[in-house]
């Protein structure tokens, strides 16, 4: 996750560990937040990493960052079901890729 190490980053990042994701937290010049960031998914049960950038653990998770497989039916209808749901009510406007990160 881009700029999970604040803000709304942090926020998105702390969301989808909740909801069972496994995250990476990258930051480009703070690793104290972005450390914080995976403490507290960690000591909620969830999972993150904070690879520090142009280390060979930060490229292999760039790697890792698509899925490298083609998407199932009921991934593309968890986000038809996200857009048409009131979570998205201040989601206005916006293309959202359902790509497992093959065009990222």
């Amino acid at each position: 996750m881009t700029g999970a190490s604040r803000g709304i980053g942090a926020a998105i990042a702390t969301r989808l560990a909740k909801d069972g994701a496994s995250v990476i937290v990258h930051y480009a010049s703070s690793p104290e937040r972005a450390e914080a960031v995976v403490n507290a998914i960690r000591d909620a049960g969830g999972e993150a990493l904070a690879p520090q950038p142009g280390t060979d653990d930060h490229a292999t998770m760039t790697k890792l960052a698509s899925v490298g497989r083609f998407g199932k039916p009921e991934e593309i209808a968890a986000a038809v079901a996200y857009l048409a749901s009131p979570e998205a009510g201040y989601t206005t406007g916006e293309s959202l890729t359902v790509d497992g990160g093959w065009i990222a």
